[in-house]
C-alpha cells in the first residue's frame, strides 16, 4: 500500500545498515529539496507579489501570510493517530500529499473569486485546509526522521540537508522569479502565477514519490493508550521538555512578530523585482551551504543549545540590518542582510531538529513533538497577527532615532532582532546547563 514499507526485524543500531535505510536517508534529501521548491512558491515574496495581484492590501496579507498557524490544532489530533499505529509513514505520507496537492488550488482564487473580500475569505479557507493536512503529517515527521537517522550521523546529515533544501528552494526561486518578471513587464501576471502553480503541482508529485519510496523505521507501540487529555498534559509534565517549550515559545514569538513584513517590504514598499529578491535568495543559500560546514564543526565542540545561541544572536543581527534598510542603501545592505541571515537560518534549522529531539523522552514521542509544534504555531500566529496590527497602525508614522528615520516595518524588524537575543539569554541560562545531563 501507499506509504506502507515497514521492517519489523531490525533491531537497535543495526537497522542503520540495511540498504532500505540508505536509501531512504537518499530519499529524504529529494523530499526536502522538493517540498522546498513548493515551499518557496506559496511563501516569501511569490505569495506577497500574488496577494498584492489580487488586490489585497499589506496589513490583511501579513495576516493571510500567516493565517495557517490556525489550523496548527492538527497538531494535537496527530498523536492519537501516529501513536495506534505502526504505519505512520502511510499516514504521515498521505497527509503532505493531500495539502501540497491542497495549495495548487490557490490559482482558481482569481477565477471564481472577483471582489476582494471574497478572494480573502477564499484564500483563508483554502490555506488553513491545506495546511491542516500539513500538521498532520508533521506531526509524525521529527519521530520519523529521528528514527531514520542515528545520533551519531545528525551532525552531518541535518546540516547537508538543509543546504540541499535551501538550494533548490533558491533556484526554483531564481528561475521562476525570472520568469514572473517577465509576465509582470508584459502586463500578463496572471498567466505568471499560473504558472507558479503548476510547478508547485509537478513538485507536490515528485514530493509524493519520494515518501512512497521510503522505508519505515521499526515503531514500539505504547501499551497504553494515549488519549487527548495525555497529549494535552503529558509534554508539559515533563520537566526538561517543558525548558523546550518554553524556548520554543519565545523563539515563536520573535521571530513570526515581523517574519511576513520581510516579504512584504521589499517588494511591496521598495519596489524590489522578483529577480532581484531570488539573487538576494541566492546569497542566502550560498551562505547557509557554506555556514553547514562551520555548524557541522561547532558540533564537535559545542553542544546543541549553544550553537542555538550563536544561530539566535546571527539572525538578530541579521534582523537589525534589515531596520537600517531604505531604497537609497538597499542595493548594499539587503545582500548582506541575507548573507548573514543565511547562516542564522541554517544553525537554527538544525538545532531546533536536535534540541527537539535531546530534550524529548524516548517514549511516545510524537506526543511531545506535537505538542511543542502546535503551542509553537499558535504563538506564532498571535505574534504575527500582533504584529501586523502594529504595523499597520503605525503605517502613516516615522520615528526618528539619532537622526535615521524608521518606518513601521523596519521597526517590527529591530523588536524581532531584540526578543531573538533575549531568547538566546533564556537558552544560556535554562536551557544550556541541562544539556549533559540528558546527552
Amino acid at each position: 500500500m501507499l506509504f506502507n514499507k515497514y521492517t519489523s526485524s531490525c533491531k537497535s543500531e543495526g537497522i542503520y545498515r540495511i540498504p532500505e535505510y540508505e536509501k531512504t536517508r537518499h530519499l529524504l534529501h529529494l523530499e526536502c529539496m522538493s517540498a522546498q521548491g513548493i515551499t518557496s512558491l506559496v511563501t516569501g515574496q511569490f505569495i506577497a507579489g500574488y496577494l498584492a495581484f489580487l488586490g489585497i492590501n499589506e496589513t490583511t496579507s501579513a495576516i493571510l501570510m500567516q493565517i495557517q498557524l490556525v489550523a496548527s490544532i492538527a497538531y494535537i489530533i496527530a498523536p492519537l493517530v501516529y501513536e495506534r499505529t505502526r504505519r505512520r509513514l502511510h499516514y504521515l505520507g498521505i497527509f503532505l500529499v493531500i495539502y501540497r496537492m491542497a495549495l495548487v488550488a490557490l490559482c482558481l482564487v482569481p477565477l471564481f473569486a472577483r471582489t476582494v473580500s471574497s478572494r480573502i475569505m477564499m484564500l483563508g479557507v483554502i490555506i488553513i485546509a491545506a495546511y491542516f493536512f500539513s500538521y498532520l503529517g508533521d506531526g509524525g515527521w521529527v519521530d520519523f526522521m529521528s528514527g531514520c537517522v542515528p545520533a551519531r550521523q545528525r551532525g552531518g546529515f541535518l546540516p547537508q540537508r538543509d543546504a540541499n533544501m535551501v538550494l533548490a528552494g533558491t533556484v526554483v526561486s531564481l528561475a521562476l522569479g525570472y520568469v514572473l518578471d517577465i509576465f509582470r513587464d508584459h502586463k500578463a501576471e496572471n498567466i505568471g502565477f499560473f504558472i507558479i502553480f503548476f510547478f508547485v503541482f509537478v513538485f507536490a508529485a515528485i514530493n509524493g514519490w519520494a515518501l512512497k519510496s521510503m522505508t519505515q523505521p521499526p515503531i514500539h507501540i505504547n501499551r497504553e493508550k494515549i488519549g487527548l487529555k495525555a497529549v494535552l498534559t503529558l509534554p508539559m509534565k515533563d520537566r526538561l521538555y517543558r525548558k523546550y517549550i518554553i524556548f520554543h515559545i519565545l523563539y515563536n514569538f520573535s521571530v513570526y512578530i515581523g517574519l511576513s513584513l520581510f516579504s512584504i517590504y521589499p517588494v511591496v514598499t521598495l519596489g524590489m523585482s522578483y529577480s532581484y529578491m531570488a539573487f538576494l535568495g541566492l546569497l542566502a543559500t550560498v551562505s547557509r551551504m557554506v555556514s553547514a560546514k562551520l555548524w557541522q564543526r561547532l558540533k564537535l565542540k559545542m553542544s546543541w543549545p549553544v550553537i542555538m545561541i550563536i544561530a539566535h544572536i546571527t539572525l538578530a543581527v541579521s534582523f537589525i540590518i534589515w531596520a537600517f534598510v531604505i531604497k537609497e542603501n538597499a542595493y548594499v545592505l539587503l545582500p548582506l542582510a541575507n548573507i548573514v541571515s543565511g547562516a542564522g537560518w541554517g544553525g537554527i534549522a538544525v538545532s531546533l531538529f536536535a534540541n527537539n529531539v535531546i530534550f524529548a523522552p524516548k517514549q511516545s514521542r510524537t506526543v511531545y513533538f506535537s505538542f511543542n509544534a502546535c503551542v509553537g504555531a499558535l504563538t506564532g500566529f498571535l505574534s504575527s497577527l500582533l504584529g501586523a496590527v502594529v504595523s499597520g497602525s503605525f503605517k502613516n508614522i516615522t520615528i526618528s532615532i539619532l537622526g535615521l528615520d524608521f518606518c513601521n516595518m523596519q521597526i517590527m524588524f529591530f523588536i524581532s532582532a531584540v526578543l531573538l537575543l533575549l531568547t538566546a539569554v533564556y537558552i544560556f541560562f535554562v536551557m544550556n546547563k541541562e544539556t549533559e545531563s540528558i546527552t
